[in-house]
């Protein structure tokens, strides 16, 4: 708030003789509010030291509140390194290089050392718990042949055990590629190693109940089914496919045999929510199903073209054909398997070791 004054004074004595001002106090003629008296302290200040010193008042500034701190940098600015003077004229003439006269001065000299010394770091830069690993799933046609015949008996023989200890197995394929990135990788991980650890009723049950899905479906098609091994793929060794028998040359077949569903026909709903209706009415495996990413891999990895995937009931059966998806392998299962295995998988099995 601003308040106007009136102060009249003597000029031969320099008393006030009457003073007004706008405030309440103030009220003249013989007003004697703090304004009035300001002023007269000022008049008084000038005449003794000819100095009137004259502030704002913080009114009359801009806002200074609820703006940030400036940014003071103690380290000043940085000096760009063309303004930088060289010093290497001076070097050269007091330091003594040791290299032969022919090789000095050449041009890209610096850049193939530099090269040389990233390229030799880069060779060597891998933990050796990590190329330990290498030896233990290469592979070669013949060796694949032999995993496959050897582990015929599957969990009822220790090589079975001993060869997917290294790799990552169909089974487990359709979770590891639908992992969100909130999932715990290094759990998932040790869920793999483990997984034969784990007892549930549904398995126990799908062990039981296999062996007469086999029968049943041997008797429906007419057709006869062997025992199938462990299968690997030279080019991608860490992977590997336990399917539950074969048919014929081009044909695997994987069995389900649902334990919420054993007494149920085969519709699909709760009990089966891996199937649906297609477009023609008929019940189909989903292809968003982690059984069908399973069966995928198990296609690829035994480089086989069908699949007859079998679902068991007490009351029912099931049979499919899956053709051998080409573009869902190359293009979506295989890299996000070799993905994980490399920056997953790989690490975790190097700190077991």
């Amino acid at each position: 708030v601003t308040y106007n004054y009136k102060i009249k004074i003597d000029r031969r004595t320099g008393e006030p003789l009457n003073s007004h001002c706008e405030c309440p106090a103030g009220k003249g003629p013989h007003g004697t509010c703090k304004h009035i008296a300001a002023v007269m302290m000022m008049l008084m200040h000038f005449i003794q030291t000819g100095d009137v010193q004259v502030e704002k008042c913080c009114t009359e500034n801009l806002q200074t509140f609820h703006k940030p701190k400036a940014f003071y940098n103690d380290q000043g600015s940085p000096v760009k390194t063309q303004n930088i003077p060289s010093k290497r004229k001076h070097l050269d003439s007091i330091l003594d290089d040791p290299r032969p006269a022919k090789f000095q001065n050449l041009k890209g000299y610096n850049d193939h050392v530099r090269n040389s010394l990233i390229n030799f770091c880069s060779t060597s830069s891998m933990d050796i718990s990590l190329r330990y690993i290498y030896p233990k799933v290469n592979v070669t046609e013949n060796d694949c042949k032999a995993i496959e015949k050897c582990t015929r008996k599957q969990s009822k023989c220790n090589e079975w055990f001993s060869h997917r200890k290294w790799r990552l197995t169909a089974s487990r394929f359709g979770e590891i590629t639908r992992m969100t990135c909130r999932r715990n990788k290094n759990k998932l991980c040790k869920t793999l190693i483990n997984s034969h650890k784990i007892v549930r009723k549904c398995l126990l049950h799908g062990k039981q109940f296999e062996s007469k899905a086999i029968c049943k479906f041997e008797v429906q098609k007419g057709v006869k089914c062997r025992p199938s091994g462990l299968f690997v793929r030279p080019d991608f060794p860490f992977l590997g496919a336990s399917p539950d028998g074969i048919v014929d040359g081009d044909f695997l077949i994987e069995v389900k045999c649902p334990y919420n569903g054993r007494n149920d026909k085969i519709l699909p709903g709760k009990c089966f929510p891996f199937l649906y209706r297609n477009k023609s009415g008929e019940i189909a495996l989903k292809e968003i199903s982690t059984y069908y990413a399973q069966i995928q891999g198990q296609l690829f990895i035994a480089k086989r073209k069908y699949c007859y995937f079998i679902v068991y009931t007490f009351v029912d059966l099931f049979v499919q054909v899956v053709d051998y998806d080409e573009n869902f392998c190359l293009n979506s299962l295989v890299p996000k398997l070799s993905m994980f295995y490399e920056k997953y998988f790989r690490p975790y099995l190097a700190s077991l070791l």
